[in-house]
């Protein structure tokens, strides 16, 4: 942006002026000055504390949206950075790191040090920034008050969500606690899927496959065992896609009685069974109707529900139980299961017919102990569960850990590290000795020498039912899988 194209935009030219008159120069890349915030290790003032915890929570709304959430204090050294790993990882190029300076003198005309010299939401979009460097970014802050510092959002590219002023000034407001019911797509960048291909090759196959018949109408279905991110990469391919503004319903055909999946997904008039809904319900494909319709593990589901599924995807109407008028929907279909669908054909377990139409393009995601990227997939966990506490694995903790053959895949991870995390005293490095030895010891026997999944999987679940002393719910509950999938693994099929 030329200095005359920026005189309709007052506080933007003025903010050129000071960094001019400062000394910088558009072309000049400023190297990464730290400041020490005031707070480095006592607890936050209860006002800010507050804010944090809003800031974490609109956090875990756009984490599957390439956004980034930055906290600045008053002398605009930043407190956080918070957004998708990929996403971070670009950030750090400009220097968007926890203890970088973004004052004007530090980093030119930004969205954080204008809304901290107007004392009011600023924004600043691409060309506007001073430094050359920050012209790929366009970011909006707004202050915090009382002289806390302001919250910021950066998003790649020149275009910002109109209401990405709002949605700030929403989380930053006193008593607002719905931050999903404005969070919006927001503004231009890599696609949520790429984001998923973090440096392992099978991953990243299956990446570029399913970007291939996004808005192809076409119908994808994921394979891979359990915890292995089924529902992640299902939403990262419907928020890559043309029906990214539409709803995500996701139907778990396991954890739903069978009676009650047709009631589920076709939905039901009043009365129309016992136990029904006084007002009824319009059920999840009419829910789904614009957006996307995600059925995890299809396996699970009736034969005879198979048949009336196949007739709506084939007529794209649907009829509730107890009504005999018909409705349009309007869905793209995403599947998914750890069971290969393939050999349920073969046994006479699933729909030959359904399984075509649904199996327009099937990817294989690798279980975690396969994954190349190890490393990588359990720093970005870190980092999500805990933001404001920076750790990282010890190079000890690094090789045992990958060392573990991990039968609940990325959710066994995630929940062993999220205690570890919740236990660490500081930031910094996270030693061996930092997990509790239940959580990442082996379980009935698992790593002690070759044997099959299945096999592995059977111990697993037996050893969750010996330490529940056979209590099933109580089993299936800390293992995070439903009474019949446990059941199933407890068979060994």
């Amino acid at each position: 942006m030329s200095w005359e194209a920026i005189d309709g935009f007052a506080a933007i030219r003025e903010s050129w002026v000071r960094c001019r008159a400062a000394g910088l120069a558009a072309t000049w890349v400023p190297p990464l000055r730290y400041l020490r915030p005031e707070q480095p290790e006592g607890a936050p003032s209860p006002e800010l504390g507050e804010i944090l915890a809003r800031a974490e929570q609109l956090f875990r709304c756009l984490a599957q949206q390439p956004a980034l959430l930055l906290i600045a204090d008053a002398q605009a050294c930043l407190r956080a950075s918070l957004g998708a790993p990929s996403l971070r990882r670009s950030a750090a190029r400009i220097g968007a790191l926890p203890g970088a300076e973004w004052s004007e003198t530090g980093r030119g005309t930004n969205a954080i040090a204008m809304a901290l010299h107007s004392g009011g939401t600023a924004q600043v979009l691409g060309a506007q920034h001073y430094l050359d460097c920050l012209k790929d970014w366009s970011g909006a802050a707004t202050p915090l008050g009382k002289g806390l510092g302001v919250l910021a959002l950066y998003v790649q590219g020149s275009k910002l969500h109109p209401s990405a002023p709002l949605l700030l000034e929403t989380c930053v407001a006193p008593g607002t606690n719905d931050a999903d019911a404005v969070a919006p797509t927001l503004g231009p960048g890599p696609l949520p899927l790429d984001g998923l291909a973090l440096g392992d090759r099978r991953m990243a196959a299956a990446v570029s496959r399913a970007k291939r018949i996004l808005g192809r109408d076409i119908p994808l279905l994921v394979q891979g065992e359990t915890g292995t991110g089924k529902e992640v990469f299902a939403r990262a391919f419907h928020r890559s896609g043309p029906r990214a503004q539409g709803p995500f319903v996701a139907v778990n055909c396991a954890a739903i009685p069978a009676p009650l999946i047709e009631a589920e997904l076709f939905g039901h008039v009043e009365g129309a069974f016992s136990g029904a809904r006084r007002e009824g319900a319009p059920g999840k494909l009419r829910l789904a109707s614009g957006g996307t319709l995600f059925l995890d593990e299809i396996g699970d589901m009736p034969l005879a529900l198979q048949a009336v599924l196949l007739r709506v995807l084939e007529t794209r109407r649907v009829t509730a139980l107890g009504d005999s008028a018909e409705h349009s929907v309007d869905v793209s279909l995403l599947c998914a299961s750890h069971q290969p669908l393939r050999a349920l054909v073969d046994q006479g377990c699933f729909r030959g017919d359904l399984y075509f139409r649904l199996s327009g393009l099937t990817v294989e995601l690798p279980p975690l102990r396969e994954r190349e990227d190890f490393a990588r997939i359990a720093q970005d966990i870190l980092d999500e569960e805990s933001p404001l506490k920076p750790l990282r694995l010890s190079t000890e903790a690094q090789a045992r850990l990958a060392a573990r053959p991990w039968p609940g895949n990325v959710r066994e991870l995630r929940n062993c590290l999220r205690l570890a995390a919740a236990l660490a005293n500081s930031p910094g490095e996270l030693p061996w000795s930092g997990f509790e030895e239940p959580t990442v010891a082996p379980l009935g026997g698992l790593g002690q020498g070759p044997q099959s999944l299945r096999e592995a999987e059977r111990q697993w679940a037996l050893a969750a039912v010996a330490r529940h002393q056979g209590n099933i719910s109580a089993a299936a509950r800390e293992l995070r899988i439903t009474r019949t999938t446990l059941y199933r693994k407890l068979r060994g099929h």
